[in-house]
């Protein structure tokens, strides 16, 4: 995984990235060893200049549950309920 995407990772997942002033933000972009202009187009906040830092196409998969495990939630469902029922 690029350190760019290290980064973005870390900074979306952390309030605390967030909050940091524009000085310590330089000094963890550096500590990720993200380039000069990775870090300029960060500090930018321009949607446009942060796109052309990728490498090409991005692709997301998103994989759906499989139609089982959803049965082996509705019988676990029902065995805690009966196990309730026969304690009270």
């Amino acid at each position: 995984m690029s350190n760019l995407i290290k980064f973005a990772v870390e900074f979306g997942s952390s309030a605390k990235l967030r909050a940091m002033t524009e000085q310590e933000l330089v000094e963890t972009m550096q500590s990720y060893e993200l380039s000069q202009e990775e870090q300029a187009a960060i500090l930018s906040r321009e949607p446009k200049r942060l796109a052309n830092l990728g490498n090409g196409d991005i692709y997301c998969a998103l994989f759906p549950e499989k139609p089982e495990d959803e049965e082996d939630d509705t019988e676990k469902d029902s065995e805690v309920e009966s196990l309730i029922a026969q304690a009270v």
